[in-house]
């Protein structure tokens, strides 16, 4: 094992041991055994090697390697997809078989633990060759993985999604292709594929099949470069561009994407060939190349500068042996793009340890729920990494908020910068603006981050108009407090303080946010000293199940961003434990967050 570096990308250099007499050339990627973590399997000469992820970047084998039932892998293309929708990967091979014998289609179940069914073998006049000429995709829009073969007249397989699949269907008869790459290139939300080859013309070029979402396609021609492809966003923009590597030219062309199915033109970087995987390997929001030169051994970096052309890093990536096969996942599962290499008798995983700087959620800052909205004028707590060059905090000191802290770390919601009242390294407390959507809608907002001068890239997330949440401690206990400033909790649930149940009849306040609009309007990181501000939508409360008489809801005066609700304790047949819960706009908040509660 040992730490390469290229530039500021980094990556980490594990040797997988495959045993005697493997001699691999081709790796497909899944998740065999249904444990959400990558897994490998090793195309060898004689059997597929299974090779199950930990989790960390290491392996340990399967239940069994699986081996053809007529013979020896000749040749042939491994494909990983979950052919039945169970869960787990399955896998198919389109296998040239000895002289004289079919060719044949063998698919192998997933049946859990990382083992697999026998074999189901099917016959095809297809002649299948290079060990990387084809993958799987969802061509025809039943929902179902499909097999695309690549390596002479493009062909499809059509999934039934029980692991059996059509007879033979061309896709495009104008080109003998040698390579092709998947995406929505005209954002129509069916697949489009490209291929580079040789046109019946004559010449490499690269054509373009947009789907129809039936299995048929319009073709166009892209460029007249080849043979190899890849698709990528390497300008960050959110639309598909392609990469296509050129032997004529020992050079590789970024064509960037319209959105529409159609490229600028192609912007050259010589100098570089091989087969190529697209993926972030920095962090900066677009795409960038790996490729394995097939003549040494060694993995090239090119880092995408968002016009189309690349950047090739200091140092490649030093192998044992010459790179003849590529893919990339990530298997640490730490969020950042590794890199798995046939090399010579052996396969290596480079596992990226470039220090990444980017925002992985933006949370309700009450609740932390993942994935779900915010509502505007709320609390919320971005999260990512890079914010701080170290474990330093900062806490805003005044009201107004600022909108720069540590240093010049800035957050700003599409376009409007967010007041602030906390920084560290991961996380960063916001308020969101009031009129961060015109018109004071839902929709969706682009979040960008800014440290040390440099803009992260761009995160977005969904803002509804109401999205309420109490604020609890680690324990669940909510922050709903009694008359006498004490927290509604049993007595001695926290170290230091004096909590004691709320009783019945009693009035009690509950800290939150999420509560939406009020009136009046108020500013964004400001207070509501000056003005008593009710929320535009009225919240109801429920104590264990019951509806508590709510007085006042609205922003609480003395805080930005913190809703109120002033509620007077309802009788309870069975006190003690009980979950407390914000109803509103039909949005209703988690039963784990508790209040203790007593009879007077």
């Amino acid at each position: 094992m040992g730490k390469l570096e290229a530039q500021s990308i980094t990556f980490q250099k594990v040797d997988l041991s495959l045993g005697t007499g493997c001699s691999p050339y081709a790796i497909a990627v899944g998740d065999f055994d249904g444990d959400h973590k990558a897994d490998l399997a090793v195309l060898c000469q004689q059997q597929i090697l299974i090779l199950l992820g930990n989790g960390d970047g290491t392996f340990h084998p399967g239940p069994a390697a699986l081996s053809q039932p007529t013979g020896p892998f000749n040749s042939g293309s491994l494909v990983a997809a979950d052919f039945n929708h169970d869960g787990r990967t399955d896998l198919a091979l389109l296998q040239t078989t000895a002289y004289g014998q079919p060719n044949l289609i063998v698919v192998w179940m997933a049946s859990g633990n990382g083992a697999f069914q026998p074999p189901m073998t099917f016959s095809s006049t297809v002649v299948f060759g290079n060990p990387a000429s084809a993958l799987a995709a969802d061509v025809n829009g039943d929902g179902f993985p499909d097999l695309i073969y690549f390596s002479g007249q493009p062909t499809a397989f059509l999934g039934r999604g029980d692991g059996t699949f059509s007879d033979r269907m061309f896709l495009y008869t104008g080109i003998v292709s040698s390579d092709a790459t998947v995406a929505d290139f005209n954002g129509d939300g069916k697949v489009d594929i490209a291929f580079s080859g040789i046109p019946f013309s004559g010449g490499y070029s690269t054509e373009l099949l947009l789907g129809k979402g039936d299995g048929t396609f319009s073709p166009s021609l892209v460029a007249n470069l080849g043979p190899l492809v890849v698709a990528g966003d390497f300008n960050g923009d959110g639309k598909m561009d392609l990469a296509i590597g050129d032997y004529a030219s020992s050079s590789v062309y970024g064509l960037l994407g319209k959105g529409d199915g159609t490229f600028e033109a192609p912007v050259v970087t010589p100098g570089f060939i091989g087969g190529m995987v697209a993926a972030d390997l920095n962090g900066d929001g677009k795409s960038d190349l790996a490729l394995a030169s097939g003549s040494a051994p060694l993995v090239a970096l090119l880092i995408s500068k968002g016009d189309g052309s690349f950047q090739p890093t200091n140092n490649p990536i030093a192998l044992d042996d010459t790179a003849s096969f590529i893919v990339t996942a990530d298997f640490n599962g730490d969020g950042k793009p590794d890199l798995a290499v046939v090399a010579g008798s052996g396969v290596s995983i480079l596992l990226n340890t470039t220090s990444f700087n980017f925002v992985t959620a933006v949370d309700n800052g009450a609740s932390f729920a993942q994935g779900q909205p915010v509502a505007p004028g709320s609390l919320v707590s971005v999260f990512g990494t890079g914010f701080l060059a170290d474990n330093s905090v900062f806490y805003a000191g005044s009201i107004p908020l600022p909108t720069s802290l540590g240093g010049g770390v800035s957050v700003t919601f599409n376009g409007i910068p967010a007041p602030l009242l906390f920084v560290s390294a991961t996380q960063i407390n916001a308020q969101v603006p009031w009129d961060v959507v015109p018109g004071a809608a839902a929709g969706t907002v682009t979040a960008i981050v800014t440290a040390n001068g440099t803009a992260f890239p761009a995160f977005q997330f969904q803002v509804g108009l109401i999205q309420p949440a109490i604020f609890s401690l680690p324990s669940g206990q909510a922050v709903a407090i009694n008359a006498d400033g004490s927290l509604a909790g049993p007595a001695g649930s926290i170290p230091g303080a004096a909590p004691h149940p709320a009783k019945v009849g009693d009035p009690l306040v509950i800290l939150g946010t999420g509560l939406g609009a009020v009136t009046p309007s108020d500013g964004n990181g400001v207070g509501s000293l000056d003005a008593l501000r009710k929320a535009t939508t009225q919240p109801t409360v429920l104590i264990g199940g019951v509806p508590a008489e709510v007085s006042f809801a609205g922003l609480s005066p003395q805080f930005v961003g913190v809703n109120q609700i002033n509620v007077v304790v309802p009788k309870i047949a069975t006190p003690g434990v009980l979950p407390i819960q914000i109803n509103s706009g039909g949005v209703l908040t988690s039963d784990k967050v508790t209040i203790a509660v007593q009879n007077p």
